[in-house]
């Protein structure tokens, strides 16, 4: 049953989310967990609101602000491919 599943497994699912660029579902599934019933009166359900309250702040000034546009100098890659260069030497 969904409602059994652990909790350390919740906050991965909830990581895996967020990494892979969906982080409204990572919220969805925190705020689900702080809101069970086990995890309800827990300092843990706290601490999730407040991860969450952040969370939503930082990516809600990420939306508003403007990208910054790459400069001739510095193409996309130009780190990974420096940084390969150094392994070969």
């Amino acid at each position: 049953m969904i409602s059994e599943i652990d909790r350390p497994r919740v906050m991965k699912l909830a990581a895996l989310a967020e990494a892979f660029g969906r982080p409204e579902y990572s919220f969805e599934l925190l705020d689900w967990l702080a809101t069970r019933a086990d995890v309800l009166k827990t300092s843990l359900a706290t601490r999730l609101r407040d991860m969450i309250t952040q969370g939503s702040a930082e990516y809600g000034q990420l939306a508003t602000s403007s990208p910054t546009p790459i400069s001739q100098g510095d193409k996309a890659g130009s780190g990974c491919n420096a940084i390969n260069q150094q392994r070969i030497n």
